[in-house]
């Protein structure tokens, strides 16, 4: 799983959305 600097931020402003886009990324992928 690719991540940036960004998204360590995000993650503790709003681990949920995080995890859903981690999701997304997963089904591209497939």
């Amino acid at each position: 799983m690719h991540i940036s600097w960004w998204d360590v931020p995000s993650v503790m402003v709003n681990p949920t959305v995080f995890i859903q886009l981690n999701l997304v990324a997963i089904q591209w992928m497939i």
